[in-house]
């Protein structure tokens, strides 16, 4: 028979189970140890023994036993084949009070040495979690109160166990939401990118679109324009050389004649150029030599309007390109930037890759910026911000094109009262 245990001993030890289960963090190996070792205290049975079946999954079994046996545990849950236990089977304790007498559950393979045991189902509700087994040297051991005992901490496993899963249920559903979230951030980062390269794809094709209607246009505005300008040029010249009888007021007002129909041929051809900018024929163009080039022509200038020059070239590079056309896209951007800073400045011009198949060069400049509502339209023909009669608006309409002719683009960055920055950007496969 079981050591006869006080109701005080039994209070104390379920108040300590109920504080180590119902606040204290631990896992279900610390928690199981915990209650058998409340059970030895209670009753000392000779050896105990917990077999658990996965939630749900009953016949894959997690057996923690501190028996005093060791590694020659012989306990009869851990032998048993679980689906065959009559526990299992019928979801009700088996007590076997004198081996010599009975006859219990045939899966449970007592050793002979044991004169009494009992196994008793752990549950859940109508699951059945595992089987807590106690067997003793001592014949009739098992008494009502030492099953009553056995079968409060049978429950208190049941609870411990349910926790576990509940808690690695839990654990598993936040990191699938953790991997979900990630996903759709992942996702939404995407979608973001495919809309702004959508945007930028249908700015260019917008553009495009622009730039082709204006060139068809502007093809035939010019030759009804250089003709009858090219005539007039010519009889005013005549007239000029012919001085006699003419006023000296009438030779400078055919002077004016002559010089303001030079400036429509100039036009004109301006015109043409941006029509038809076709390509004359591909180099291999040394990049950074080409911008120094460039800088020599405006040094001067720039110095005199005191604009500080400051290139950032990261290596020589060589491309295959138009050197003329690009020089007169590089002219035209500096000019730009020197017009937005009459009150002197810094012009940095950079060069860099852009990625793996782009190269950059950069013009910025610290005047007076752009404002944003204008940035879509600083490309489209004869759009300009200066002053009346001091461009045509088709510098930079003539130099996108020349860029698009190139396979490459040209992008703005400017805030107002920030300064601008021009980036043009040319496929290579050279690497800098």
């Amino acid at each position: 028979m079981a050591q006869p245990v006080s109701q005080e001993q039994i209070v104390k030890s379920l108040i300590k189970l109920n504080n180590l289960l119902g606040f204290l963090p631990q896992d279900l190996s610390a928690s199981l140890s915990a209650i058998q070792g409340e059970i030895k205290k209670l009753l000392n049975p000779d050896r105990l023994c917990v077999s658990i079946a996965e939630f749900g999954n009953i016949g894959e079994e997690v057996s923690v036993c501190p028996c005093k046996s060791g590694n020659r545990c012989n306990c009869p849950v851990r032998s048993m084949e679980f689906r065959k236990c009559q526990v299992v089977r019928d979801v009700l304790p088996v007590v076997v009070r004198d081996t010599d007498k009975e006859e219990g559950c045939p899966n449970c393979g007592i050793a002979l040495e044991f004169h009494s045991y009992t196994c008793l189902p752990i549950v859940a509700g109508k699951k059945i979690l595992g089987v807590l087994s106690s067997s003793s040297f001592e014949a009739d051991f098992y008494d009502r109160e030492a099953l009553e005992i056995l079968l409060v901490m049978a429950n208190l496993m049941g609870v411990a166990i349910q926790r576990d899963y509940l808690i690695r249920h839990l654990e598993a559903e936040k990191q699938e939401l953790r991997c979900a979230n990630t996903e759709m951030h992942q996702m939404a980062r995407d979608l973001a990118n495919m809309l702004e390269e959508l945007k930028t794809t249908q700015t260019q094709l917008i553009q495009s679109e622009k730039l082709a209607m204006a060139g068809r246009l502007t093809a035939d505005l010019a030759h009804e324009i250089n003709n009858p300008a090219g005539v007039i040029v010519s009889r005013a010249e005549c007239m000029l050389l012919e001085k006699e009888g003419l006023s000296a007021e009438q030779q400078e007002d055919l002077e004016i004649i002559i010089k303001h129909a030079k400036k429509i041929g100039t036009i004109v051809r301006s015109m043409l150029s941006f029509a038809r900018p076709a390509l004359k024929g591909k180099t291999w163009v040394d990049l950074r030599q080409l911008l120094e080039e460039v800088i020599s022509f405006v040094a001067k200038q720039l110095s005199k309007n005191n604009i500080r020059i400051k290139t950032e070239f990261a290596g020589n590079v060589k491309i295959s390109a138009n050197a003329d056309q690009l020089q007169q896209v590089f002219l035209n951007l500096i000019n730009n930037a020197k017009d937005v800073m009459p009150e002197g400045g810094t012009l940095t011009i950079r060069t860099g890759r852009y990625n793996a198949q782009w190269l950059k060069v950069e013009i910025q400049d610290t005047g007076c910026g752009i404002p944003e509502n204008l940035q879509d339209q600083i490309f489209e023909p004869f759009f300009t911000t200066k002053e009346r009669g001091r461009g045509t608006g088709l510098g930079l309409s003539i130099s996108y094109s020349i860029i698009q002719q190139h396979g490459g683009q040209i992008q703005v960055f400017s805030e107002k009262g920030q300064g601008s920055t021009f980036a043009v950007l040319l496929p290579s496969k050279s690497k800098l």
